[in-house]
């Protein structure tokens, strides 16, 4: 057997590197899962709570009944929302619509009436009514 290491210092050396890539593997894996955690506690946010920029959910956002003035003096008007928010009733255009809380990856609110096609995203600081079926929005910039 030939052995290619001429010295013990050069041969211990050689040994040490796969070790140290192993140790440093190891901890950018452990890394990774610690930040993978916490990403996944901060999207895992339920409806009316977004994640604020430092990962914790304590910036609520805020939904209220009342008469939103939107952009193109549009208008929409949040009739009444359950205690527990997971419905709302909306008037839009004279007519009352029903829409039921939708989970958001985003963090926003989201409302949506599956019969007319039309959804109620409120994000901090504005809402928007959107018509799904036709992909367009119908009331921007709504504030109260």
């Amino acid at each position: 057997m030939i052995d290619l290491c001429p010295t013990p210092m050069l041969r211990a050396l050689l040994l040490a590197v796969p070790l140290a890539f192993a140790t440093a593997a190891h901890a950018v894996t452990e890394t990774s899962a610690s930040t993978a955690v916490s990403g996944a506690s901060a999207a895992a946010t339920g409806l009316g709570i977004a994640a604020s920029p430092s990962g914790s959910a304590d910036d609520t956002m805020v939904l209220e009944a009342g008469h939103y003035k939107c952009e193109l003096k549009n208008s929409v008007i949040v009739r009444q929302i359950d205690a527990d928010r997971g419905a709302l009733v909306l008037s839009w255009r004279g007519k009352d619509h029903t829409m039921r809380a939708v989970e958001s990856k985003s963090g926003a609110l989201r409302y949506e009436s599956a019969e007319t096609g039309l959804a109620w995203i409120t994000i901090v600081g504005k809402s928007f009514l959107l018509d799904t079926k036709k992909g367009q929005r119908v009331a921007a910039e709504c504030r109260l």
